[in-house]
C-alpha cells in the first residue's frame, strides 16, 4: 500500500497511511450488522399496526435514517460511521483538512451508486486499482479514508510528578482528532526511522500553535503529547 502526503504549510509534506481495504469491508460489515438490527427493529414495530396505510407510512419514516446513516454519522462523528470508529479508520481531505458537508454529500451520493445500488463492486474495483485506496465517491469528493491504528510495539505510558506544569499550554487549540493525527504521525516516523518527517510535524505543530522552541522534534513532540494527555486528563 502507497503512503500519501498531507500538505501542511509552505509545501511541507507529511505521510499519512491509506486504510486497508479489509478494515474498510469489515467496518462496512458492522455497519451493515448495525443497520440490520435498527430495521428489524422498526419492523417489529410496523408490524402490529392496524392501518396498513399508517404502517407503510410509518415504516418509510422510520427507515429514513437507514438511507442517510453513512452521511449523518460521518458529518456529525467527523469522518466516522460506528464501523469506521470500530476499526479506527476515518475520512479525511487529501490536504488533511477535516471534509465538508458538500465533500460529505458528495461521497454519500456516490455511494448509492458503487456500494447500495451495484452491491460494492464498483467501490471495490476502484478501490483495488487507486494508488491511496479511493473509490469512486473519495475521488470524486478529494477524500481519503485514512488507518489511525497505532503501530504496535511503540506504547507511550507517561508519568507525572507530583508537581508536573505543562510545558505547553497551548495543545488545548488541538482536537482529540488533531493529537490522534500527531501520535500517528509520529509512531510511523520512529517506526521508519525518519526524522524528516518528525523535523516537519515539529513546524507544523510549532506553525499551528505560534510558539518557538529549542528542543528537538522527537523531544518537542513527546512533549506535546504528553502536556495534551495531562490536560486533557485532568479536565
Amino acid at each position: 500500500m502507497n503512503n500519501f502526503s498531507i500538505e501542511i504549510s509552505q509545501n511541507v509534506k507529511i505521510a499519512q497511511k491509506p486504510a486497508y481495504l479489509t478494515d474498510r469491508i469489515f467496518a462496512y460489515l458492522v455497519d451493515l450488522l448495525i443497520i440490520g438490527i435498527y430495521v428489524f427493529i422498526v419492523v417489529l414495530i410496523t408490524f402490529g399496526v392496524a392501518s396498513d396505510t399508517f404502517a407503510l407510512s410509518l415504516l418509510t419514516v422510520l427507515l429514513l435514517p437507514v438511507l442517510l446513516y453513512h452521511l449523518l454519522f460521518e458529518i456529525f462523528n467527523n469522518g466516522q460511521s460506528p464501523g469506521k470508529n470500530a476499526l479506527q479508520i476515518r475520512v479525511i481531505k487529501e490536504d488533511g483538512t477535516a471534509p465538508s458537508l458538500g465533500d460529505y454529500l458528495m461521497r454519500w451520493i456516490l455511494r448509492l451508486i458503487e456500494i447500495s445500488a451495484l452491491s460494492g463492486v464498483i467501490a471495490l474495483i476502484a478501490i483495488i486499482i487507486s494508488d491511496r485506496n479511493q473509490r469512486l465517491g473519495d475521488l470524486a469528493a478529494k477524500t481519503i479514508v485514512v488507518s489511525e491504528k497505532k503501530p504496535k510495539g511503540l506504547a507511550l505510558n507517561f508519568t507525572y510528578s507530583e508537581n508536573y506544569q505543562p510545558e505547553f499550554d497551548q495543545v488545548v487549540l488541538f482536537t482529540d482528532q488533531d493529537i490522534q493525527r500527531i501520535r500517528n504521525i509520529y509512531f510511523n516516523a520512529k517506526k521508519t526511522n525518519n526524522a524528516n518527517t518528525l523535523e516537519q510535524l515539529k513546524l507544523k505543530i510549532m506553525g499551528k500553535l505560534r510558539l518557538e522552541t529549542k528542543l528537538r522534534a522527537n523531544q518537542f513532540i513527546l512533549q506535546i503529547l504528553k502536556d495534551y494527555n495531562f490536560i486533557t486528563k485532568n479536565q
